[in-house]
Formats: structure tokens, sequence, C-alpha cells
């Protein structure tokens, strides 16, 4: 091994983080047995993170860069400037508890990327959440549980990425053309090009940005850019972009925007495109049923008292085997199709009020 590199390289978009950042910093400042470097690219800041990051970087050997404000180029910026072969980008809102974390997870990776031979791999943690202030204990447990699948839409990056510069190369990095959904869209490139799985230990995030905005209506919100971005709509982010942008500043969100670029895409469509959008959203939902299955695995282990990362999908398992199949039939994902629509319809009246 070369002495001279880092194990890994950790890299940290910033966005007037002043409240959340030094919890991360000194967490990892308190890594036994690893050596790292850590990559702080802020993207403007107007409050006192760039002062903590500035002594941090000074106290600590660390790497403060300037970039413009957008996540993916950030975390895009600072892989450029790694000494590591390994990285691993966390949010600014991370916790990290365990203080043989990275180096208990650095070995999985290697032993994993051993095993394959491939070097195709891209890691992630299972996630807990604080700052839930007791407010829908059972929806964030089935969010937590998700965290531990390697299944679509179950991946994002307040789980962490751990992957190698030459395969985050070969997916070519962070999408920039949007300044969010970027970990959503490099989790299925790598599902594309490679395998995700699992690292041990879990990790903690913050829940605030959930409960402020609302529990629901961010699972609506999340349901619907994924669903677009699945079925490969750029108009509907192009739409939605100057609403998302209007979020910046974390507060109960507004679901009329979204709802209306939905609205508006219809229209340019028009009525047979439409059709067929809603059975391509139809197609996707069905094709999601499963977490309506493993919610049911969810609640079992929840009044068990169990963590939500020791949750052990025996429903969802049963419904992979026997169950599934019905769901990708094509007259299943028509009626799942006109469901949706019916179920958008009732969305657009309630937030109307």
């Amino acid at each position: 091994m070369d002495i001279s590199k880092p194990d890994i390289s950790i890299i940290i978009p910033t966005y007037n983080e002043q409240q959340q950042l030094p919890v991360l910093l000194e967490s990892l400042s308190k890594q036994q047995d690893i050596s790292i470097q850590i990559i702080i690219v802020d993207g403007g800041s107007s409050d006192e993170t760039l002062l903590i990051c500035e002594t941090f970087a000074n106290n600590h050997n660390g790497l403060l860069l300037n970039s413009r404000a957008s996540r993916p180029a950030q975390m895009n910026l600072g892989a450029k400037h790694a000494d590591s072969p390994l990285l691993l980008f966390l949010h600014a809102d991370t916790t990290v508890t365990d203080d043989r974390l990275l180096i208990t997870a650095v070995q999985h990776f290697r032993q994993q990327n051993k095993v394959t031979n491939q070097g195709n791999m891209a890691g992630h943690f299972s996630l807990e959440f604080y700052d839930t202030e007791e407010a829908h204990p059972k929806g964030f447990y089935f969010y937590a549980a998700k965290t531990s699948l390697n299944r679509a839409d179950t991946i994002n990056g307040d789980q962490g990425l751990m992957i190698s510069t030459a395969f985050f190369m070969t997916v070519s990095g962070f999408d920039e053309s949007l300044h969010f959904m970027e970990d959503a869209r490099i989790a299925t490139k790598i599902f594309e090009h490679g395998e995700w799985f699992t690292l041990p230990g879990t990790i903690y995030t913050s829940a605030r940005r959930f409960v402020t905005e609302g529990l629901v209506e961010r699972q609506i919100l999340n349901a619907f850019l994924c669903n677009f971005n699945h079925i490969g709509l750029q108009r509907f982010f192009e739409l939605a972009q100057s609403a998302y942008q209007s979020q910046t500043d974390t507060r109960a969100l507004q679901m009329r925007p979204f709802l209306g670029a939905v609205t508006q895409l219809m229209r340019e469509l028009g009525i047979i495109k439409s059709i067929k959008m809603w059975y391509q959203v139809g197609a996707y939902v069905a094709s999601n049923t499963w977490q309506l299955i493993f919610k049911l695995d969810c609640d079992r282990h929840f009044k068990m008292g169990e963590p939500a990362a020791k949750v052990t999908p025996r429903y969802l398992a049963q419904f992979d085997r026997y169950f599934a199949w019905f769901f990708r039939l094509s007259p299943i994902k028509a009626i799942t199709g006109i469901l949706t629509f019916i179920w958008f319809n009732s969305l657009w009246i309630r937030y109307q009020k």
C-alpha cells in the first residue's frame, strides 16, 4: 500500500451548515486505525460554515474548496481533488457514532471487490434518523429499514456512497444537469454498470427536513421525482426545477407547484402521449408494490422493538417468489396507471385548498 495516500477521501458538500457540520467533522476526526482525507466543498455559504471549514482544514490537514451552489457539481469537484483511490461522499448533516465505522467499512469494501475481482461495486450504509421529534415513528422506521436493501429507489445520498475513483469515472460522476436527484441518478447508473452492497455499520441523518416539510408531502414528492426519473421524462424536471429551488430554505413543502408541473406536462404532451405517460407511470408504480409488502415486515419488527437495520424481509421474500410476476402483466400496469391518475387528481383537489 502506498503510505503517502490516505485510505479514503471523504467528500462533503456544504451550504449554510453551521449547525450540523461540526458534529460530523468531530466524529470523523475520532475515527481509529485509518488515514482519511477530508474534502469540504462549499457552495457559497453565508453563515459560519466557511469559518468552521477553514478551522477544521487547518487543524486536520483537510482541504476546503469553493464551488457554485450545486451539490452534484460540488461533489464532482471534490472527487477531482481526492488523493485516495477510494471515495466516500457524505452529507453535512450526517452523524457517525462508531469510531471504527470507516476502517470496518473500508476493509469490507476491499473484500467485496476482491471476491468479485471486477471493481464495479459501490457501497452504502444503513441509515437511522435523529431529530424526528417523535413524528411518524412508523414512517421513519420504514424509511430507515429500506436503506438496508439494495433495490431500485432505496438508495439515496443520505446513506453515503463509497466507490472507487475508477468506477466513479466509469459512471461519469454525478449528473450536474439538475441541482437535485443526483443521488438517484448515480444510483441508477451504478445498477446499470455494476452492483450495490450494504456496508457494515449505521450512519445517522437529521430528519429536520422531513419533519419541517411534512413526511407525507415529502414522500409524495419523492414518488413523483423517482417516477419521472425512471421513465425518462426530463421535461418534468425542467418544469419542476424552479419549484424545487424555492424549497432551498426548509419549510412546509408546497405541493401545488409540483402538481402544476405534471398538469403542464400533460397539456404539452396531448391526450395520446399523456395516456402513454400514465401507462408508464402505472408500470413503475406496479413494480413498487413490493414496498407495501415490506411495510408488513417493518410493522412486525417495529412492534418487537428491533432496530430498523435488523428487519428480516420474510413477507417480501414470499412476495418476490410467488406474486411479483403478476404486477408485471400489461393489464395490471394499465389498471395501476388509471388508479394513479385518479390519485393524482385527488391530490390536485386536496392541495388547491
